[in-house]
């Protein structure tokens, strides 16, 4: 007799593929599932984008009674909050949407906010919430740019690692010119983000570039130990300069486009000859074993300022001599010029270190005379001028020189201590030192702008403070949403500022 609720074994055959079946689902109904569950995550992801909305429209009110008000720590208060916010936003939440959705990493952030909104009211289901989600996204982002946080800022991807240097073309200011760890350099132009040129010969990182004041020519130092001259139409390599023994960490180019500077790991500043290849002379002014991490001009090409792990600021007087046909020192070391598609090769001198016992000669009194005058000059031209040794108490990692009148200039530097120093370079005074209390970190690079109005300084809390120049006031505190600072640069007319970014992007933030 077969008990209460026995089933035949055809039957119970039967219940167990439909209990596989509803375990594991059918083709089809898998498909449905997965789109049912990609509606929820649509749903999921809305509801959460409308919370940040919301939050987002709070803190704007807020704000704006509190500038009404003018209750200063409450709107810094409601500042603080906008960056929390936005800081959430990129690092949780759109993650979690590329991740529920099944999109790619950045898919949100640099795809999603450039699809257009046209035939919204047409499309159904997913796409048209995905949309919907889009432009309230872009809501929040153009509110959240009232509390000058930039979540979604217009970006390009430029290089493959982090961009080491952006410079302005001198005939076109919309053309820039980057470099980066990449090992390459390219010509953009930024109205369109469409690269121009594309420029491959070096080893290793890019550190520095600059075009040539008629644009005809580039160039460009790495951390390969050479310096190269480009053409800048056909992107052939023209020159490669060699010397140093370490990696080249700055670079400048003189006004004139005649003479090059690089600023090296071995601790020295040279002095370069464009139109030739050779190299004048090799400066020594830090302290032994401290890489000099940046160079800078001085105003009509009179000398140079150079920064160095040693927290110390040199400022250095080049005589015309320096760079003179024939100069009385330019012999003893040799430094080597090599001409690309050429088997000649051009030899330029290298001057010996300024703490060399100075040469005995073994001449009659009259030749001794001009030969220690000689040597003398050559030292003294090689020692500097000044050094700062008390503005910094740890590396200096970025400088830029202001041009105010005829053979007068100001020097902001920044440096890991957290400071960042104004000094008069005609008179040697410190004029004034920022120590920024809006931000916990140091400033990893500064840029000032066309008019010398304003300059800006980058933090590693992904903040860029600008400020005015005549008081030195701070005018805004603008957070970006990215992976790390690396560069700035100001419009021409400072309508907008170009943020380089450690993943290799290009950003730019009106002002």
């Amino acid at each position: 007799m077969k008990a209460r609720g026995a089933q035949s074994k055809p039957e119970a055959r039967l219940n167990r593929r439909y209990s596989i079946e509803a375990l594991f689902g059918t083709a089809e109904d898998r498909i449905l599932s997965y789109l049912r569950k990609r509606c929820m995550a649509f749903l999921q992801n809305e509801l959460l984008i409308d919370m940040y909305s919301l939050c987002a429209i709070l803190l704007t009110t807020g704000l704006g009674l509190a500038e009404a008000l003018r209750q200063s720590e409450t709107m810094a208060d409601f500042i603080a909050h906008g960056h929390v916010l936005a800081s959430h936003l990129i690092g949780a939440s759109l993650p979690l949407m590329e991740k529920t959705l099944g999109f790619e990493a950045d898919l949100v952030h640099f795809n999603m906010m450039n699809l257009s909104l046209r035939g919204l009211s047409h499309e159904q289901g997913a796409n048209r919430s995905m949309h919907r989600q889009i432009r309230k996204l872009r809501i929040i982002d153009k509110i959240l740019e009232g509390l000058d946080v930039h979540v979604f800022p217009w970006t390009v991807p430029i290089h493959y690692a982090a961009v080491r240097c952006i410079t302005r073309s001198h005939l076109d200011p919309n053309i820039l010119l980057t470099a980066g760890d990449d090992c390459a350099m390219r010509i953009w132009d930024i109205r369109t983000g469409a690269c121009m040129g594309y420029f491959a010969g070096h080893t290793s990182i890019v550190s520095w570039c600059a075009f040539s004041p008629d644009d005809k020519l580039i160039v460009s130092a790495s951390f390969d130990m050479s310096l190269k001259v480009w053409d800048s139409r056909t992107g052939r390599c023209t020159c490669t300069l060699t010397g140093h023994s370490d990696s080249i960490l700055d670079g400048d180019l003189s006004a004139n486009g005649k003479l090059i500077l690089s600023a090296s790991m071995d601790g020295t500043v040279r002095l370069w000859s464009i139109e030739t290849g050779a190299c004048y002379r090799v400066y020594r002014g830090h302290r032994e074993g401290s890489w000099v991490k940046v160079v800078r001009f001085l105003p009509e090409d009179a000398g140079f300022v150079s920064g160095g792990l040693d927290g110390r600021v040199a400022l250095w007087r080049i005589h015309s001599a320096d760079h003179a046909k024939g100069s009385p020192w330019k012999k003893r070391d040799r430094a080597s010029t090599r001409r690309e598609g050429s088997s000649r090769s051009v030899s330029a001198a290298k001057n010996s270190p300024p703490l060399m016992a100075p040469y005995a000669p073994k001449f009659d009194d009259l030749e001794a005379r001009a030969e220690r005058q000689v040597c003398e000059e050559q030292e003294l031209a090689l020692r500097p001028m000044h050094v700062f040794t008390d503005l910094h108490s740890d590396v200096i990692v970025s400088m830029e020189v202001l041009v105010r009148r005829q053979r007068s200039a100001l020097l902001v530097t920044a440096s890991k201590d957290g400071s960042q120093q104004i000094v008069d370079l005609s008179t040697f005074e410190l004029l004034k030192s920022i120590m920024s209390a809006a931000s916990s970190t140091w400033a990893i690079t500064v840029a000032i702008s066309n008019d010398g109005r304003f300059f800006a300084l980058a933090y590693f809390d992904n903040t860029v403070h600008i400020h005015a120049m005549h008081n030195y006031a701070l005018l805004r505190r603008i957070h970006v949403q990215n992976r790390g600072i690396t560069r700035l640069l100001f419009a021409p007319d400072a309508s907008y500022i170009v943020i380089g970014t450690s993943t290799g992007k290009l950003q730019v933030i009106a002002l």
